[in-house]
């Protein structure tokens, strides 16, 4: 059973992934992608950290373990080059989900240009809402969008999963 729900939880990341990479087309006829949105681990901003840890691969958007690792944190990996797996000691509760996210969209505000956050439609420069905090669900996968120094930037928060593979953050820039 925890190897279907892991499977299950794989499959969710992956989804999620999908939908945050697509071709916005921006007529460019040089045979160069345009508008396609890049995995962090081809992104340059992080200078000279070592993009394949995962200390390195959130250092190129400001962060630190200690600003990201959620309660009961027992370890993480890099996945895909993009997506940041964390494990816990024991089932979290609702709460300690909620305070994982918030956490996430708490620095993430403190990252954007704008101080604000966007729905994913700002990722892919289609207007967007500014992302509401009001009514988060500890169960549920939420996509934000923010602008940090003029790179557009998605976050997939999740904190579904099952204790060996609890938490993700999953990062694509553009």
């Amino acid at each position: 059973m925890k190897k279907i729900l892991t499977l299950l939880f794989a499959l969710a990341l992956v989804f999620s992934l999908a939908a945050c990479t697509v071709n916005t087309g921006s007529g460019n006829t040089s045979g160069e992608p345009t508008g396609t949105p890049s995995t962090a681990a081809n992104d340059n901003s992080g200078g000279n950290a070592d993009t394949s840890t995962v200390a390195g691969f959130i250092s190129q958007y400001g962060l630190t373990e200690a600003d990201i690792n959620p309660e009961g944190f027992t370890s993480s990996e890099l996945q895909d080059g993009n997506t940041v797996i964390y494990s816990v000691s024991t089932q979290p509760t609702n709460d300690q989900r909620l305070a994982w996210m918030n956490q996430i969209i708490t620095k993430a505000k403190s990252l954007s240009d704008d101080g604000k956050l966007y729905d994913i439609n700002h990722f892919y420069g289609t207007g967007g809402a500014e992302f509401d905090t009001t009514n988060l669900s500890a169960m549920s996968m939420y996509q934000i969008s923010f602008t940090h120094n003029g790179k557009a930037i998605c976050f997939t928060i999740n904190a579904s999963g099952t204790l060996d593979a609890m938490y993700s953050l999953a990062v694509l820039t553009k």
